[in-house]
């Protein structure tokens, strides 16, 4: 039931239905793979990781209502009868929004911990299936497991997918897709800035980066003209909102090839 063809769907399955705990669960009951198809499950389900925008501490509402206090105390000690009646109206108001603020922040974090453990359970799965690949006999046969998903993550611009099959498998920064082209390039046509970024921090070849030409003798400034790819654009609504993104985008690398004099 673990093993075989049939083995690597159940997994896929599993993977697809993005139940990456069942996954982990599985996953130890297999000796290998049959193919690249698991990982490659992983690379199009691999969920995003959460950027939590910092919520405001306790220690900022306590500062806020210390100071509303004693701006109340203040508008209170004036004695006028309207003044007190703004300082009551003032401190229930501030009071509902701070309560309504917490009752918020508390459905958001429910939503951000489901989130976060789905992308923890993800990467987990990533680093036992890559130990699975690393114990097999035939280290020449690694890439015929890593490149077709590793590219798949660039497309998909999981970086941190793509940052964990570089450190398993070191030389796979240098795997190339069917049509010839490199990570580096892959993410370059696929719009994938922040995997472009960790390679470009991780590699100790970056002056290879500014001479790379592909089979057409298209550099990186060349790939960067190219049209986004429809599923990029397709998150961007409206042609002017396109056009303006993919100007950015190639002045961008026009600026880059300007500064290291390519």
């Amino acid at each position: 039931m673990f093993s075989g063809r049939s083995g690597d769907e159940l997994l896929i399955s599993v993977i697809s239905s993005n139940n990456f705990s069942l996954a982990n669960k599985l996953v130890s009951r297999y000796k290998t793979f049959q193919s690249d198809e698991v990982l490659m499950a992983i690379a199009q389900n691999f969920p995003c990781e959460i950027s939590i925008v910092a919520e405001y501490s306790d220690e900022f509402y306590n500062e806020t209502l210390k100071n509303a206090s004693d701006l109340m105390n203040e508008m209170t000690l004036c004695g006028h009868w309207v003044h007190r009646k703004l300082a009551q109206l003032f401190e229930g108001t501030l009071w509902i929004i701070y309560l309504f603020w917490r009752i918020r922040n508390m459905f958001v974090w429910l939503f951000f911990k489901h989130r976060v453990q789905l992308y923890q359970h993800a990467l987990e799965l990533l680093v036992e299936v890559n130990s699975k690949i690393q114990d097999l006999d035939d280290a020449d046969s690694h890439r015929d497991f890593y490149t077709n998903p590793l590219h798949e993550a660039v497309r998909q611009n999981a970086y941190r997918m793509v940052e964990r099959i570089v450190y398993d498998f070191p030389d796979a920064i240098w795997s190339a897709n069917k049509d010839g082209h490199g990570i580096i390039e892959n993410a370059v046509i696929n719009r994938s800035e922040k995997v472009y970024n960790l390679l470009h921090q991780m590699s100790e070849h970056k002056n290879v980066y500014r001479t790379i030409r592909d089979s057409s003798g298209n550099n990186l400034l060349h790939l960067a003209g190219r049209l986004s790819p429809m599923h990029k654009l397709n998150h961007i609504s409206g042609a002017a909102l396109q056009i303006q993104r993919e100007l950015q985008w190639f002045k961008s690398w026009v600026t880059y090839f300007d500064l290291v004099g390519t």
